[in-house]
């Protein structure tokens, strides 16, 4: 018998976030679904998931490789000339927290002004929203 048949059948998310289907796509959390609804609510473009290589693939002098490092972010926002970065967390956990790192040193290291944006509760994302909404940013 598997772990997940004996407690149920479901793997339970060990920050409690549920996921959520609406739309036809499937949210980790109500947070991040909260965001989307916003989004669309204001008429704000944005893409969802949206994939960000932070180190590229090599090989080392062993000739072994080295897979890319990348994240995942719930949403990207164009904003005027630059790039919202927003992940909707509940918690920031220790590898998420190094990844937003390597994310803004990337952006650093570019020379872009783009942004990140964690917001961690329904209301900092409401704010976030009426700000982009109103170019107070």
């Amino acid at each position: 018998m598997s772990y997940n048949s004996w407690k149920g059948g479901k793997k339970k998310n060990k920050y409690n976030a549920k996921k959520v289907l609406f739309d036809g796509v499937l949210f980790d959390s109500k947070r991040e679904l909260r965001m989307y609804q916003m989004f669309k609510t204001h008429n704000i473009p944005f893409e969802m998931q949206y994939k960000v290589i932070l180190s590229p693939g090599f090989k080392d002098a062993t000739n072994t490789t080295v897979r890319q490092i990348y994240m995942k972010v719930d949403f990207v926002v164009p904003y005027n000339d630059i790039k919202l970065y927003i992940d909707t967390k509940g918690v920031v956990t220790p590898d998420a927290n190094n990844k937003f790192k390597l994310l803004k040193y990337k952006i650093y290291q570019e020379g872009n002004k783009d942004l990140v944006f964690l917001p961690n509760t329904n209301k900092k994302v409401d704010d976030l929203v009426i700000k982009i909404s109103n170019n107070l940013i």
